[in-house]
């Protein structure tokens, strides 16, 4: 993301968004390679999604409260979304 890279097990992605399921385990380019590049995000942004996600990591706040909620829809991750709208 924005030519920096973030650590993240393929099927621990895939186990909360269908949309990466589909990228890491389905038909899609990026299945079978070891490193994947995300166009269309900010790197603050993905990476404070990632950090709410993993629930030791980062709670939502003020502040990242609405790119995490079009993150979480983008990547149709119900959980994070779920906990963006309680969040408001």
């Amino acid at each position: 993301v924005e030519g920096k890279k973030l650590h993240v097990q393929k099927e621990y992605l895939a186990a909360h968004s269908p949309v990466f399921a589909a990228m890491f385990l389905g038909e899609f380019a990026e299945n079978g390679k070891d490193e994947v590049e995300i166009k269309d995000a900010v790197f603050e942004e993905l990476n404070n999604l990632l950090k709410v996600i993993h629930p030791s990591l980062s709670p939502i706040t003020e502040t990242s409260v609405s790119h995490i909620l079009k993150l979480s829809d983008q990547f149709q991750m119900k959980g994070v979304l779920t906990k963006s709208e309680n969040y408001l």
